[in-house]
């Protein structure tokens, strides 16, 4: 977490006289974690370690990639499966279909209304249901990847 805050860490031993004037004056003392290369803004460091998920949604390999490695929304199509109860605005944890969370995200549309748009094209988004509604389940701005493997 402080890592992709852009925060250099070190766990060392507490009981060492001076250890933080130490650590603090680059001393090699413990295990230093090097923060990530690319840090995260701070609304992306809330949604992926501050925010509590309300539930899931599972992709297919295709959204998968397309969100890893596009940085692209995720659309009804690519999602498989739902797991509520949220609402329009909370968190959501993002799986791949072995049930691994890469990614988390702030929905557009609540539990049942993904549910029911679950696999279906953009253009059929109003007439499933029955009123227009986000094109994107998370827009690319609402999301961050947490990890890729």
């Amino acid at each position: 977490i402080a890592g992709a805050a852009g925060v250099r860490t070190v766990i060392a031993r507490g009981r060492r006289p001076n250890v933080l004037l130490e650590v603090a004056a680059g001393a090699e003392l413990g295990t230093t974690f090097h923060p990530q290369a690319q840090r995260l803004s701070g609304r992306k460091h809330w949604l992926a370690y501050g925010a509590q998920p309300r539930g899931s949604i599972t992709v297919n390999p295709c959204a998968y990639r397309v969100l890893v490695e596009e940085h692209r929304s995720l659309l009804p199509a690519g999602v498989v499966a739902v797991e509520g109860p949220f609402t329009a605005g909370e968190t959501v944890r993002v799986l791949t279909e072995s049930g691994e969370e890469f990614a988390r995200g702030l929905v557009s549309c609540d539990w049942r209304d993904a549910e029911r748009l679950r696999g279906a094209h953009t253009s059929r988004i109003a007439e499933i249901l029955g009123r227009a509604g986000a094109e994107e389940v998370i827009h690319r701005d609402n999301l961050v990847i947490l990890a890729t493997g």
